[in-house]
């Protein structure tokens, strides 16, 4: 009886190891995978062409991006460039120009998005950190991209002014706005 036990506990500690080894492999096939995820769905080129839209830092005005998969860890380094230096934007810009980077991103990967038969973007308060300018220039690049893409926007805000100016800036296209007086 001890000797079919112990048998069934090799038996167990044979799948055990067998599982490991497909995790570990698994492991070392991920980052691989996510890199050409992210570099097929990250187009440097639409980035810039919606960053330079909403009035980019002021001499840096070009990013690039690489995906390092070292150490078996997946990460997007950025750098901001110009014709003869090159900077990591975390570290030189402000936050109204990290939010308008952010939002490139956002927008330059929701625009190239495939995988969901979806043609909906969504923006929760994107104006947060923007300046007048890059908020006025938002807007534009929306009613750009609504005249280009056949993609429905769904923006949402606290700010009563941007609700007002969104309401106006929009009233050629068929917009339905919603407006809620209280939560709870």
């Amino acid at each position: 009886k001890v000797h079919e036990e112990a048998q069934a506990l090799k038996v167990e500690v044979d799948k055990i190891a067998n599982a490991k080894k497909q995790i570990d492999e698994l492991k070392k096939k991920f980052p691989k995978v996510l890199e050409k995820y992210i570099t097929d769905n990250l187009d440097v080129k639409l980035f810039n062409q919606i960053y330079h839209s909403l009035n980019p830092h002021r001499r840096f005005k070009e990013i690039d991006f690489k995906v390092d998969v070292s150490y078996n860890k997946v990460g997007i380094n950025f750098n901001a460039t110009d014709s003869t230096l090159k900077a990591r934007p975390e570290f030189l810009f402000s936050s109204a120009q990290l939010n308008t980077f952010g939002v490139s991103m956002f927008l330059s990967m929701a625009l190239r998005q495939n995988w969901l038969n979806l043609d909906t973007v969504l923006l929760d308060d994107p104006i947060q950190n923007l300046d007048d300018i890059n908020v006025l220039s938002f807007i534009d690049l929306i009613r750009g991209l609504l005249d280009l893409k056949s993609k429905q926007v769904i923006l949402s805000t606290h700010d009563e002014r941007f609700y007002n100016l969104v309401k106006r800036k929009f009233s050629n296209y068929r917009l339905k706005s919603f407006r809620f007086e209280s939560y709870g």
